[in-house]
């Protein structure tokens, strides 16, 4: 389907303002993005699968950089190619870089407030629950078979007890899911 200059620049606002609201709604990073972004961009939007945002999140986990800007970028760029990663991955960190200048503008004066400080400490019980809820959801989409539940497993045991970066242990686990998995439907 062609679409003209003026509808391409509306999609790129709408992804814009999207991605924006994301970062702007979000405490706690990249985790705490996923139920997030699952709602606006698969749920209410239907721009994505939920198997394509949790592709584009486990990539986004295996690259350098934030996950939620990675993320983004990728989620983007299936919407609408370059121009549509970059305005994502730039409407989702905009947010934190207007709270961060403004907080560091303010640094003195905010940090001793007390009733900041109590708000931060119930943001973190927030952001915690909202972590499970995306590791709950990640767990239901991915952990399908004996496969992937004995990679879990291991992945989860090499990160905790060695210090073996992410990294390799996320690359070592694409070797058995990529031999071993039977569905050609992924």
């Amino acid at each position: 389907m062609n679409y003209s200059f003026f509808d391409k620049i509306k999609l790129l606002f709408r992804i814009f303002l999207v991605f924006f609201k994301i970062g702007s709604t979000t405490l706690g990073g990249g985790y705490v993005m996923f139920p997030i972004m699952q709602l606006e961009v698969v749920e209410k939007k239907k721009w994505l699968s939920n198997k394509e945002l949790i592709d584009f999140y486990a990539m986004g986990q295996s690259l350098p950089g934030l996950i939620g800007p990675n993320t983004a970028f990728f989620s983007g760029y299936r919407i609408n190619g370059v121009f549509g990663g970059i305005i994502a991955a730039f409407g989702i960190v905009l947010p934190s870089i207007i709270i961060i200048s403004l907080i560091a503008f303010f640094m003195i004066e905010f940090n001793n407030y007390p009733a900041v400080q109590k708000v931060f400490y119930g943001i973190k019980a927030g952001v915690l629950a909202m972590v499970f809820n995306a590791v709950f959801n990640m767990w239901k989409n991915a952990v399908v078979d004996w496969l992937t539940l004995f990679i879990c497993i291991v992945s989860a045991i090499l990160i905790l007890f060695t210090d073996i970066s992410p990294f390799f242990i996320i690359f070592a686990g694409t070797i058995p899911g990529f031999f071993m998995r039977k569905n050609n439907d992924i």
